[in-house]
């Protein structure tokens, strides 16, 4: 019954507010509506800043689920594939990239095949590929509605939504008092937790800085700037963690105008405030006029809402 309320007031809110859909990806729109009210734009609690938790799930619980599922599955898993250890072995002798690319390749045509899938995810997180996992638990779940993923097991879903780098991200976040599983499902749609990732844009690390915004951060930090500390994940976190706790700052605590600021820049999300012409988090994400801006938000939001629901205790996935 809870759920179906929740997924009621959620559907309920979007249609009479607004009858045009709102493209999002699956499951986004019942958790971002879930906070499309007042309270969505108002500071996130002061209990956010502490929210965090060691999974507990049962991985042997994942091995029954993908037995059962109707999928095709590999007669052979990924474990056993000689591409994949190939990818591994490069991995060990520091060819990590080579090794990286190989295993994406793979996850790519293993796509459909759900006990390859979460083999390799599982490869992936141990040997510390965590964009090589979540890919490849995505394509896992990527049949899977909303609803049915509350039924996933939790450590299939603790693969799409890992926890990498735990010492520094919960460093950075209590540096900059902002709540650290928010700076991981930023973290996850920046770079997929890959610290060697880059953009056409210029930017690169786990948070995806360009330099002349990492040369400002530094400064602000009194550390000496140099372009290499982007790809160094201590500091790029805390760098992506400055950086969005001076969006916190700048918007009041409204996390969507925040994060709209660390995507494209304060002057324009701004201007997205100004423009909205219908309160609440909703009325906010129409007003988005640039496509990128407005996917990153509904998925880093959604990234949150997860990792609330895997690793802080929460019923069902939400923000607050």
């Amino acid at each position: 019954a809870a759920r179906a309320a929740y997924w009621i007031d959620a559907l309920g809110e979007a249609t009479a507010i607004d009858p045009r859909p709102v493209e999002l990806e699956p499951g986004s729109l019942w958790t971002l509506l879930d906070a499309a009210g007042a309270d969505a734009l108002t500071a996130l609690p002061a209990a956010a800043l502490s929210e965090w938790g060691a999974f507990t799930g049962s991985g042997s619980e994942a091995d029954v689920w993908v037995a059962s599922l109707a999928l095709p599955s590999g007669e052979r898993s990924a474990a056993e594939d000689p591409v994949v250890s190939l990818a591994l072995e490069l991995a060990e002798v520091g060819e990590a990239p080579v090794g990286r690319a190989l295993l994406l390749a793979e996850s790519g045509e293993r796509h459909g095949d759900a006990l390859a899938l979460l083999d390799l995810a599982r490869l992936g997180a141990a040997s510390g590929f965590h964009d090589v996992a979540l890919v490849s638990a995505i394509r896992l779940l990527r049949p899977f509605g909303p609803l049915a993923r509350l039924e996933t097991p939790l450590a299939v879903e603790a693969l799409a939504y890992p926890m990498p780098y735990e010492a520094d991200v919960l460093a950075a976040a209590a540096a900059e008092g902002v709540p650290p599983l928010l700076l991981l499902a930023l973290v996850r749609q920046e770079s997929a937790f890959d610290p060697q990732a880059g953009s056409p844009a210029g930017a690169s690390g786990l948070t995806q800085v360009i330099p002349a915004t990492g040369a400002q951060i530094a400064a602000s930090l009194g550390v000496a700037w140099d372009p290499a500390l982007l790809l160094e994940p201590e500091s790029s976190l805390r760098f992506g963690a400055h950086y969005l706790a001076q969006q916190l700052q700048n918007f009041e605590g409204d996390l969507f105008a925040a994060l709209a600021a660390y995507n494209a820049g304060p002057v324009q999300a701004r201007r997205w405030q100004e423009e909205q012409w219908y309160p609440g988090a909703a009325g906010y994400l129409l007003a988005i006029d640039f496509t990128e801006t407005r996917l990153y938000l509904e998925r880093v939001v959604e990234n949150y809402a997860w990792y609330r629901y895997l690793y802080a205790g929460v019923e069902l996935p939400s923000i607050r």
